[in-house]
């Protein structure tokens, strides 16, 4: 459990961290395709993230965050480009 985050106001919480509230919800990688009007954040509780991963094709959805190596000076330079 991530307790520095799980409390009022953070807006931040490590994945698969248990959240502070009677259902046991869990802060749960998503696919932008999972992002829609019909997803239900009641259904990410801690009883729900193994089997879930089982299910998915590519498994975990964080995984690519841990394995990609993206070019954070190439990113700054284009950020300072924008804004001027």
């Amino acid at each position: 459990m991530d307790f520095l985050q799980n409390r009022r106001g953070q807006l931040l919480a490590a994945p698969f961290s248990v959240r502070p509230i009677p259902e046991a919800a869990v802060s749960t990688p998503l696919s932008w395709g999972e992002v829609s009007g019909r997803l239900d954040i009641r259904k990410h509780t801690i009883k729900t993230p193994s089997a879930r991963m089982k299910r998915l094709k590519g498994g975990d959805r964080f995984l690519g965050v841990l394995k990609d190596r993206p070019d954070l000076i190439v990113a700054l330079e284009r950020l300072a480009h924008r804004t001027g």
